[in-house]
C-alpha cells in the first residue's frame, strides 16, 4: 500500500510529504513508524491524513503528530 507521503495522487501528499521531510531529519523513521503505530494504532501519515479529512489545518496536524512523536521518545 502507498503511503500518503509517497504518493503524490493522495489528496494529503503536500502535508505528509512536508512532515516525512521533517522527520526524516530528526530520528529513524521506520523505528518511528513502528513505535507510532503501536502507540497509537495506526501509521503517522494515517493519522494525519483522518485528521486533515476532519477539517484540522495542516500545521495544527503537524503539532499534534509531533507532540505525539515526542511522547513516544521521552518514554524511552
Amino acid at each position: 500500500m502507498t503511503r500518503a507521503y509517497d504518493n503524490p495522487n493522495s489528496p494529503y501528499y503536500g502535508p505528509a510529504r512536508r512532515l516525512w521531510v521533517t522527520l526524516v531529519g530528526l530520528c529513524d523513521l521506520d523505528l518511528l513508524d513502528q513505535q507510532y503505530n503501536w502507540e497509537w494504532g495506526e501509521r503517522w501519515d494515517t493519522s494525519m491524513a483522518r485528521l486533515l479529512a476532519g477539517g484540522a489545518s495542516e500545521a495544527g496536524v503537524a503539532r499534534h503528530i509531533l507532540g505525539r512523536i515526542l511522547d513516544i521518545y521521552q518514554e524511552k
